[in-house]
């Protein structure tokens, strides 16, 4: 694969969650490693297979995503629309915010998301926004795994 091969790649990120109703009946979404899901989804099998039922609180469900790297000009962009003038300090400065939030929308590319009803929910940057924070901050962490070199993948 060449160096340009890489950067069309499409990346899967696969966001495992709960939904547990409180006794409120407020709904909370407990967001899974890919471990506990594969554990929970482990101990839901074996449930069925003696015949127990698995209660909605148990189930696993999933978001699947799609990404893309970014190429230099891209991120470069992302970067100068991120930057700032700080009066106070007198320089240059970038807004973590701004830089994150162009980042995520210009690499996260698609999804399989539904309503309550079971119909798609067209991927647009409105609907990104419309998700609960701490979704897009676990998407972003896989994807961050998934893309950054680690100590172990250099030694390979």
């Amino acid at each position: 694969m060449s160096l340009q091969g890489s950067l069309t790649q499409k990346i899967e990120i696969k966001l495992y969650f709960r939904e547990i109703k409180s006794a409120s009946g407020f709904i909370k979404t407990v967001y899974l490693t890919d471990e506990e899901a594969k554990a929970k989804e482990e101990e839901n099998k074996k449930k069925l297979a003696a015949g127990e039922k698995v209660e909605a609180k148990d189930e696993v469900l999933c978001l699947t995503t799609y990404w893309k790297q970014l190429n230099w000009a891209e991120n470069n962009e992302i970067t100068e629309k991120s930057t700032y003038f700080n009066q106070e300090a007198g320089y240059q400065d970038v807004s973590i915010y701004k830089y994150r939030d162009l980042r995520i929308k210009r690499c996260l590319i698609g999804w399989d998301l539904k309503d309550d009803n079971g119909r798609d929910i067209p991927f647009s940057e409105d609907a990104v926004d419309s998700l609960p924070p701490k979704a897009i901050v676990s998407l972003v962490g896989k994807y961050d795994d998934l893309t950054n070199v680690s100590d172990d993948d250099k030694k390979k």
